[in-house]
């Protein structure tokens, strides 16, 4: 069994998905959030910066840096460019 031989590995997927779930409980697309919360976390130190990167409490940030965004990509359209593989995570983890 992994879980004996890597105890740390189970409760590492189990925050992931956790972290997941919330985000979309909150209305926030995963992805997103997560690459917030991860870019963020090294700078955070204390009880207050942690509790500001809970779901609930990022959901207005992620709006108005998605708005921000959203209007750059509208006056840099580029039609070649990739879509988000957003939906890919998605999969993945509800496949899991």
């Amino acid at each position: 069994m992994d879980v004996l031989r890597y105890p740390g590995r189970c409760t590492c997927q189990c925050e992931s998905l956790l972290a997941v779930l919330s985000a979309r409980a909150n209305g926030i697309e995963p992805l997103e959030y997560l690459t917030h919360i991860y870019t963020q976390i090294p700078a955070a130190t204390t009880v207050e910066q942690f509790e500001a990167l809970l779901p609930w409490n990022v959901k207005e940030t992620l709006k108005q840096s998605a708005a921000v965004q959203s209007s750059i990509t509208a006056t840099t359209s580029n039609p070649t460019a990739r879509p988000k593989a957003t939906t890919r995570l998605i999969e993945t983890i509800d496949t899991d």
